[in-house]
């Protein structure tokens, strides 16, 4: 699960991070359609990404600060870090299959 201290921990790795929240119907299709197909879990074990996931359900708190960082309010939101991209890569709120194993072998070569 995502939290402030593990992102700081993990810094110059391969890092994926995932806000969502049960309610969000935009963050069921994505998770559905794109991050829990076989493709795509192959892609981010082969490229050794750590998938880190913050549940917005109940308005965390340490989430929010994330959110609004990136002045974002709500989810889904999604962000790539990696060595050569510390800051991070923001994604769309939208996904394809496709689309994210692009930003994925884009940002992680």
């Amino acid at each position: 699960p995502y939290s402030e201290k593990r992102l700081n921990e993990l810094k110059g790795k391969n890092i994926f991070v995932n806000m969502t929240a049960d309610w969000c119907l935009t963050c069921k299709v994505n998770e559905r359609l794109v991050f829990d197909t076989v493709e795509v879990q192959s892609l981010l074990k082969a490229k050794n990404v750590i998938w880190l996931k913050g549940d917005w359900t109940q308005r965390n708190e340490e989430i929010t600060r994330f959110l609004n960082r990136y002045d974002r309010v709500g989810v889904p939101f999604y962000v790539l870090y990696s060595l050569q991209n510390p800051a991070g890569t923001t994604l769309p709120e939208v996904l394809t299959k496709t689309s994210f194993i692009e930003f994925i072998n884009k940002e992680f070569p």
